[in-house]
């Protein structure tokens, strides 16, 4: 579990000592030699297996204590002195009292020494290290607990339905060939339980020659193909001399040849089912595997997919009475303790290892008092239970990823984009060109585990936004305490007092400010919750050096203290959606930045500084104000934009092809005024633009969008405003794969332009149509995917003819009131 952050901090250490050159040859020589120590020293073998150890967790905060400070001592070195220019910018931003380094600043201390202290601290960590390799070999490791198809399967509620479903579609079903079948679903949920019901049915007794493996830990082909050879096992047969054949798989299918056979795989992790089934004969009689697993990407291949799902109410507080009162001939009716046994439910989430583990907790309590006593004193032992199942078994970068949702509310919904690039700011993915798409692949990671949910997606079909699952929260939260040195500051609670917070997230109230007893030197992440009252003074700021994330975001922020454009090393800044009125020319300081994000303050004043912020790679604004050009140009790292004025847009073919990351585009305040013709030819200079929003003025009309067809790199159009009418369909730029209206409010049916682009995956419409008939011809839409249609007020019918949308997967229509007729393909959506 330490493995998480300690690999990333010693691999940011060489990327620091890289980027150091100002730092002295010999320092380098002595940290680079501390980093080799710290990459050597670390027990992964013992950490991993012994979590529970308080010895060993003692020893891995130590070690971990160790990394970070080095990262601290490099990344700090010299900072107190700084160029000319710098000192006199934190004079002037800071009082008089703190403009000055400190007396423990880096340069006022032999930095060698400094290195030397923290190379004996390490080497004492290693001894202890060494000894407790020694005594985990004497003592043996502790084996997780292999499942079995024997053991007893008590108090199964809500799965008959699933258990029947896979018999009947599945398991017994007529296909011949050898068939996959996989259950998939978040730790506890019951997946290895339905395997069970499945495995012990009668009717897959009488046909099948059975075997069940518990994989569970990384496993490979060869030790599943051993695994299963020792269930096949002769009478008076030599395993160890089986085992020793030169071919076990050539063995294994003999074996198994002119058998029908059905195999379970529970808890598989990495394998997929196709190098699987590539090692078992197929003779064509029905011969089946079927395949448990957290990870969804592992169960793609399968031929049948089983999604597990919590338990209602109902069935929960059905399972939690066969559980506690399992002791009972006759299962009693315990209505005065039901209010109180649905409010423990609540906690446990419709898990069903969690009500089980709580139902236990039941037994010896029959009580009203006894029960009170149970909800009021559950901890987090019942969930981190469940959480630590599928926790251990991801990637050090993608335990990072997931321990930093702990700095959001429980609940929220968190936009993907703004996650990816906290975790790149953050400095939890590795940083390089292909670092967002890095960082969307390990979300993507965390939610094929179960960890993550979405709550909607792009229409590309990536994740818009999610959120961590509930039942994680509190779980995770507790294990960034220990992890990343989380520390949570709340009126009514907070986490323990963390030694050297490096994340800190705040939930203020309208009664005034929350001020952590721990200063802020040490950390890289502050989020502010909650809102109404922010009073940190200009000194507040003066220890943040080292911090790279920082978000207001719906904090209700009405004023942007000046200090915290002296945060030289902040990577990411988040003031969406508050009431500040300007921002000062400090904020050009922020030469680091790579985020910045001032959407939502209406009419906020932006001085003529965003030009200087030459790390920038996503900007967001909305309706700012602008004293004086912005010079985005100026922004070669640029990629994304959203939303620039019209008024603002710069036009020169030379400015504007220097801007070659621009990828994602937003225009905002057309009108028919606008010179649209201008404004596109300018946008044709972006070479690498495949999004763009264009977004009228309020109520004004939208000028004629006929020459959008120059941007032929232009794969998705977003036209957001009143439209007299749309491009024809030679107008439309011809990669045009995502389609979106929106208040476009058309007096003509859109259909038959829209349907003609051939190259369409996604539609949607909103509001975008002000007429009542609808018709999509035979021919329509031949590549199309989804179709979203939502608010149109007066639509009544949609004629879809035959063969039109051939291959389309889903169509969701909601807002529709007057809507007589459903297209057969459609569905409403709530």
């Amino acid at each position: 579990m330490a493995e998480a952050t300690f690999s990333l901090v010693v691999e940011n250490l060489g990327i620091l000592l890289i980027q150091r050159t100002d730092i002295p040859v010999r320092v380098q020589r002595k940290a680079r030699g501390l980093r080799d120590e710290l990459e050597r020293t670390f027990f992964s073998d013992v950490a991993e297996r012994q979590p529970n150890d308080q010895r060993i967790r003692n020893l891995v905060s130590q070690l971990r204590e160790v990394a970070q400070d080095a990262e601290d001592f490099i990344e700090t070195f010299g900072s107190h002195g700084g160029d000319a220019a710098n000192r006199r910018r934190r004079s002037l931003l800071l009082p008089s009292c703190f403009a000055c380094s400190s007396s423990s600043g880096a340069n006022d201390h032999d930095p060698v020494g400094e290195i030397n202290d923290l190379r004996e601290r390490l080497r004492g960590i290693t001894i202890n290290i060494i000894d407790e390799r020694n005594n985990r070999r004497v003592g043996g490791e502790v084996q997780p607990v292999a499942t079995t198809p024997w053991q007893i399967v008590e108090q199964v509620v809500g799965l008959e339905q699933d258990r029947v479903l896979l018999l009947n579609r599945a398991i017994l079903q007529e296909r011949t060939a050898l068939s996959v079948t996989a259950i998939v679903g978040i730790g506890g949920i019951g997946k290895t339980t339905l395997a069970r019901l499945v495995y012990n049915d009668a009717d897959v007794a009488r046909h099948y020659r059975r075997a069940w493996i518990c994989v569970s830990s990384p496993s490979s082909i060869e030790e599943i193909v051993k695994k299963l050879l020792l269930q096949l096992v002769r009478p008076n047969e030599d395993e160890q001399q089986m085992l020793r054949s030169p071919d076990l798989q050539l063995l294994l299918q003999r074996r198994l040849v002119g058998r029908r056979y059905f195999i379970v795989l529970d808890d598989v992790q990495d394998i997929a089912p196709r190098d699987i089934a590539s090692v078992l004969p197929d003779e064509g009689n029905r011969s089946r595997l079927l395949i448990t697993s957290r990870n969804r990407d592992v169960t793609k291949q399968a031929q049948w997919f089983h999604e597990m799902k919590i338990l209602d109410p109902n069935n929960s507080w059905q399972l939690l009475l066969n559980t506690a009162f399992a002791r009972h001939n006759n299962l009693p009716n315990p209505e005065h303790l039901e209010h109180i046994g649905r409010e423990i439910l609540t906690k446990c989430h419709g898990l069903p290892s969690a009500i089980k583990e709580v139902g236990r907790l039941l037994i010896e309590r029959q009580s009203e008092r006894e029960w009170e006593d149970v909800l009021q004193t559950m901890d987090l032992s019942v969930m981190s239970n469940v959480f630590e199942l599928s926790y251990r078994r991801l990637s050090p970068q993608l335990k990072l990823c997931l321990l930093s949702l702990a700095f959001f509310r429980q609940g929220t919904t968190i936009r993907a984009e703004k996650l990816v690039q906290v975790w790149i700011a953050g400095g939890m993915v590795h940083q390089g060109e292909q670092m967002e798409e890095i960082a969307a692949s390990h979300l993507d990671g965390l939610i094929s585990r179960y960890m993550v949910k979405v709550e909607d997606k792009t229409k590309d079909d990536r994740v818009k936004n999610c959120r961590v699952y509930d039942v994680f929260h509190k779980p995770s939260i507790k294990k960034a305490e220990d992890e990343i040195s989380l520390e949570i500051l709340t009126e009514e609670e907070s986490t323990r007092p963390v030694h050297k917070p490096r994340h800190r997230a705040i939930y203020c109230t309208r009664a005034g400010f929350i001020y952590s007893p721990n200063q802020g030197n040490f950390l890289r992440s502050l989020f502010f919750h909650g809102g109404g009252s922010f009073d940190g003074e200009m000194a507040y700021w003066r220890s943040f050096e080292l911090l790279r994330v920082l978000d207001f975001e719906g904090f209700g922020l009405e004023e942007f203290t000046e200090a915290i454009s002296s945060l030289n090393g902040l990577k990411y800044l988040g003031l969406r959606n508050n009431y500040i009125k300007e921002l000062p020319e400090s904020l050009g300081h922020l030469k680091n930045l790579k985020v910045l994000d001032i959407s939502l303050n209406f009419a906020v004043v932006v001085p003529d500084v965003i030009w200087k912020m030459e790390s920038l790679r996503h900007l967001y604004m909305s309706e700012i104000v602008c004293r004086a050009g912005l010079k985005i140009d100026r922004l070669k790292n640029l990629r994304t934009l959203a939303y620039i004025s019209v008024d603002n847009w710069i036009y020169e073919r030379s400015s504007l092809q220097t801007m070659t990351c621009l990828r994602k585009l937003g225009i905002q305040e057309l009108n028919q005024q606008s010179n649209i013709s201008y404004l596109l030819e300018s946008l044709a200079h972006l070479r690498n633009l495949v999004c763009l929003n264009l977004k009228g003025f309020r109520f004004n009309m939208m000028p004629s969008l006929n020459e959008v067809g120059y941007l032929g790199n232009l794969t998705q159009l977003k036209m957001d405003g009143l439209l007299a009418a749309l491009p024809g369909v030679d107008d439309f730029p011809p990669n045009l794969c995502y389609l979106t209206l929106v208040n476009t409010s058309l007096d003509q049916d859109p259909m038959p332009v829209v349907e003609k682009l051939s190259k369409l995956l996604y539609v949607k419409l909103r509001n975008a149509y002000t007429g009542d008939r609808m018709v999509i011809s035979q021919q329509g839409f031949p590549r199309l995917k989804v179709m979203r249609m939502g608010e149109f007020s007066h639509l009544r019918n949609v004629y879809v003819e035959a063969g039109a949308m051939p291959v389309l997967q889903r169509w969701e229509i909601n807002g529709c009131p007057y809507l007589e007729n459903l297209p057969r393909r459609a569905t409403i959506i709530d």
